[in-house]
């Protein structure tokens, strides 16, 4: 019987910060002084908590594909991911059922989400659909 193509087995989003204390502290004082931002948490994440549209959005797109979606900080990610030339953060990976990891969305393009989680799985779903 042959084998078809990998299938998508798990979407992984990468902020641009590690999950350290360290680390929480370090972006806190990038964002406050340095107007520097994580356009994954802008998504995810209020001023001081993860958003429910987040969560409420994350549910109903697991639900309806049956793909888990997990938040990785940069210190947390499998180093095969990494280790990509092709490596950014903040961005969303595709894993394959092979193991690989595919760029699904980049900074640009999780900026030009402007903070909704609506809008990002619209973009997941079009990248999916692509894929397929």
């Amino acid at each position: 019987m042959p084998i078809g193509p990998p299938s998508v087995i798990r979407i992984i989003g990468i902020y641009n910060a590690r999950g350290t204390l360290r680390g929480e502290i370090t972006y806190l004082l990038r964002r406050t002084f340095a107007n520097e931002h994580c356009a994954l948490c802008d998504i995810t994440h209020g001023k001081m908590r993860r958003r429910p549209e987040w969560d409420n959005c994350s549910r109903a797109f697991e639900g309806e594909c049956g793909i888990s979606v997990d938040l990785l900080h940069l210190d947390q990610a499998p180093s095969d991911l990494l280790d990509r030339a092709d490596f950014h953060a903040p961005a969303m990976y595709f894993q394959k059922s092979d193991g690989s990891f595919i760029l699904a969305l980049g900074p640009a393009e999780l900026e030009a989400c402007n903070h909704s989680p609506e809008d990002l799985f619209t973009m997941i779903n079009q990248k999916l659909g692509e894929f397929s």
